[in-house]
């Protein structure tokens, strides 16, 4: 059934230009004439099928509209026009489309790649992550520019939404065979990313099982993606050679914030990123000072896996160094006594190189409640305090942001205290700078934290302890 269907196909796809030939001779030979070769019906059959041909070039530019003669030649002689344009512009785009697939097939045959499972905002810097970091060796051992990237994903308008760098397939990460498809025991590295723990795991253990006999040092360096905060717990005992990383993407974005060195900052791809745009540079700066802080005060907005992190890792780094002169910690979220007794539970408990925090005064509210934020903004007004909005949810963040931005600059004229605004997002925007930019006051500064952005310091620190 199928071979039938593609043969009737094939046999269309021949039919149509032959029969827009055979059309536009026939309206030559019926006596239309054209308005810049008023001649044309004396010319002969031969000139006519030229003519005709001639018309796949669009060369009906140069022909001119048909001012004379039979009117149903007129009318199908103007839709010849369009029509073999037509066909030689789809006959172009398929020839560009085959030999982007034979140049997919013949990356992947060769290996030396880089494989990302799963299009989502994850991927955003990792064209010029990889580029700069993964060094390719192409024929007699000459260093090539770049590695070539193969993305895959279940959803077109994701694959879509990325770098036109990368070579793109449309694969379904539950599929048995996707190790083997993509070539991943070739690869150089290989990233899991898909929103599914499930998938990411088994695509793991399906290669981790073709690389048992391959010596270490020509393994691939494979990232693999756990939202689940218990699996990531029990599946980082895998991770015992720099060439696997389970990781999460809260996790390590927090923890990448305080693991932010010179090495980092001056990355090929963090560099040229900077370079390409100036507030973008001024908060990566911005971002690079956080860990030095010392606020007296923090006010957290939002209480989850992101919020929970982050306080575990402002005491745990250089010895509690952000939490030293911290007095008052006050903590806003719909659950915050769930969130706190988590947060006791898995996190706190295991932290005992750090000064006790002060009581928490947890307060049960969301982002949205203004006069809890102005409260808050008051107490505040007499301490250097760090305003923390990480929800989940990045124009709630902005919008509490720029509400707590008026409230501390209302006060502040009556101390002299400062006060900073971390908020994060997704990604970095023009949109969300220039919002909180103009809200900017003399003792209330912010910094936007985009955790994606953030996340591929991650990356890029691992890729390189892995060579």
């Amino acid at each position: 059934m199928n071979n039938a269907t593609n043969n009737k196909a094939v046999l269309w796809r021949l039919a149509i230009p032959v029969i827009i030939l055979i059309l536009s001779t026939i309206c030559f030979e019926a006596g239309v004439v054209v308005q810049h070769r008023p001649d044309i019906t004396a010319e002969g059959l031969f000139m006519h099928v030229l003519y005709a041909m001639s018309l796949f070039k669009v060369n009906g530019i140069n022909l001119g509209v048909p001012v004379s003669g039979p009117i149903w030649a007129i009318d199908l002689l103007y839709v010849m026009y369009f029509a073999a344009p037509a066909v030689s512009i789809s006959a172009i785009l398929e020839a560009v489309f085959r030999v982007a697939r034979l140049k997919l097939r013949w990356v992947l045959l060769r290996g030396g790649h880089a494989v990302v499972l799963g299009a989502g905002r994850a991927t955003s810097d990792l064209p010029a992550i990889l580029d700069a970091e993964v060094e390719s060796r192409g024929w007699f051992g000459l260093v090539r520019k770049s590695v070539p990237i193969v993305i895959a994903d279940k959803s077109e308008d994701a694959l879509l939404r990325n770098s036109t760098s990368m070579l793109k397939m449309h694969l379904d990460a539950t599929d048995p065979a996707i190790v083997d498809t993509l070539n991943m025991r070739r690869a150089r590295v290989v990233m899991l990313l898909t929103d599914d723990d499930q998938a990411n795991i088994d695509v793991y253990f399906r290669l981790r099982e073709q690389l048992s006999s391959v010596p270490e040092e020509k393994r691939p360096v494979v990232f693999i993606r756990v939202r689940d905060m218990d699996l990531i717990r029990v599946l980082r005992t895998y991770n015992t050679s720099p060439k696997t990383r389970f990781f999460n993407v809260h996790i390590e974005g927090v923890r990448s914030l305080f693991a932010l060195d010179s090495s980092i900052t001056a990355s090929e791809w963090l560099v040229h990123a900077r370079e390409t745009n100036e507030a973008l540079s001024k908060n990566w700066d911005a971002v690079t000072r956080i860990k030095d802080m010392q606020p007296q005060r923090i006010v957290m907005v939002g209480f989850g896996r992101f919020g929970q992190h982050l306080l575990a890792e402002m005491m745990l780094n250089n010895d509690g160094h952000m939490t030293k002169h911290l007095e008052s910690l006050a903590i806003i979220s719909p659950d915050v006594f769930h969130g706190w007794a988590h947060f006791e539970r898995l996190l706190l408990c295991n932290i005992t190189n750090s000064s006790a925090l002060p009581n928490p005064e947890l307060l049960s509210g969301t982002h949205s409640d203004v006069g809890l934020l102005h409260s808050l903004a008051q107490e505040s007004a007499n301490r250097n305090t760090l305003f923390i909005i990480g929800t989940d949810d990045t124009p709630a963040n902005i919008q509490a942001a720029s509400v707590l931005q008026r409230f501390c600059a209302a006060h502040s004229s009556q101390h002299p205290s400062r006060s900073t605004i971390m908020v994060r997002t997704n990604m970095f925007s023009m949109a969300h700078e220039r919002l909180l930019h103009s809200g900017t006051s003399e003792n209330v500064d912010y910094v936007l934290l985009p955790t994606y952005h953030i996340l591929g310091t991650y990356f890029s620190r691992r890729i390189r302890e892995a060579r």
